[in-house]
């Protein structure tokens, strides 16, 4: 009875082992044929490349049978190229200005470009007392000062009979104006803009400090800002969903605008802060226009996000990408700008226009 129920174990098992081994044997067989099939794939692959590369062979050979009358003509076409190097070299010896210099220049150019550089104005307004055309205002000058011994270097008009007069400097500026009292003044208001001092703005400081702390910062770890005029004009702390950083706007004089712009970055403590040109238009909460505030503003409100005639805060509409300054432009003075952008993006045109015109009055 044992042996019995041993042979049927055994033939059970051995039933078992024989239908393992026949599903080995297939994949086995499977696997086989999906090598045979790669091997023969590289097999053809090999044979082109090999046909490719007898081919590049004979495109050698045949450059190799050129290659001789080809270095006669390059030894020509050599000899009459130093010639015409060594002609063009004798030509700009005879020149004042070299090379170094004109790179230099240009670097200058491109740099005034891309970097605004300030200059020191001295200029004199003349506002008439009462309205007229700037021809008007121009004749009573003509009739009545002698512009020839004036170190005088620009004239723009602007509306009203108004003139805007640019001399060399403020001691030239001091001596126009006087005389300018003495034979104008009776008609005119002669006026001296308020003096401007650049700013900066700086962008990215970890850490918030005091006034006092930035300052002595700027100066002793910034050597364009050593020996210049800084005043802290207003520190605020921006926060968003990822970090929290400070930002600051600052007053600087001339010398320092221009350099600390050239050095693009300003160590603060021990970190690298950005900086920028801190010039910018006031902008109306209100109306969203520009150079005035909401406070004097006589427009409609308009909404920030959709364009509506009511305040930006708690409005439920859907946001629209459009500006309203733009909008207004284009029925007004027909201009074509574009206007799928936010209201206070810093790429709109008429910002842009606005901006443009506001460093050209401040001496940019």
């Amino acid at each position: 009875m044992y042996l019995k129920e041993y042979k049927n174990e055994f033939e059970e098992a051995l039933n078992t082992n024989q239908r393992e081994l026949r599903e080995l044997m297939k994949a086995m067989e499977v696997k086989y044929n999906e090598r045979l099939a790669t091997l023969k794939m590289h097999q053809e692959m090999y044979v082109r490349n090999a046909a490719e590369i007898k081919k590049v062979r004979e495109v050698v050979e045949q450059m190799k049978s050129t290659a001789d009358v080809a270095g006669k003509e390059n030894e020509k076409l050599c000899g009459e190229i130093k010639t015409l190097g060594k002609e063009i070299k004798d030509s700009a010896t005879q020149q004042q200005t070299s090379f170094a210099n004109m790179v230099k220049t240009n670097m200058n150019k491109n740099a005034g470009r891309d970097v605004p550089e300030f200059k020191k104005r001295a200029p004199i307004v003349v506002k008439p007392r009462t309205k007229q055309t700037s021809e008007k205002t121009k004749q009573d000058l003509n009739n009545k000062i002698n512009p020839n011994e004036l170190k005088i270097t620009d004239i723009k008009t602007g509306q009203n009979g108004v003139m805007i007069i640019e001399s060399v400097n403020v001691d030239e500026r001091d001596k126009i104006k006087e005389i300018m009292d003495t034979n104008i003044s009776d008609g005119y208001e002669i006026k001296i803009p308020r003096d401007y001092k650049p700013k900066l703005f700086i962008t990215g400081m970890s850490l918030g400090k005091c006034n006092d702390e930035l300052i002595e910062c700027l100066k002793k770890q910034n050597q364009c800002l050593e020996k210049g005029e800084v005043k802290i004009i207003r520190q605020y702390n921006v926060k968003n969903k990822n970090n929290s950083y400070y930002n600051a706007i600052i007053e600087v004089d001339e010398e320092s605008f221009n350099n600390t712009l050239k050095c693009d970055k300003l160590n603060i403590g021990w970190e690298r802060c950005k900086v920028y040109d801190g010039v910018d238009v006031t902008t109306c909460f209100k109306c969203k226009g520009y150079n005035h505030k909401a406070a004097e503003c006589k427009n409609d409100e308009v909404c920030a996000k959709c364009l509506g005639n009511h305040k930006s805060t708690g409005c439920v509409n859907p946001p629209i990408n459009k500006c309203i300054n733009c909008i207004k432009s284009n029925e007004k003075l027909k201009l074509g700008l574009d206007i799928n952008h936010q209201c206070k993006s810093r790429q709109c045109p008429v910002y842009l226009k606005h901006l443009n015109a506001k460093k050209q009055r401040l001496g940019y």
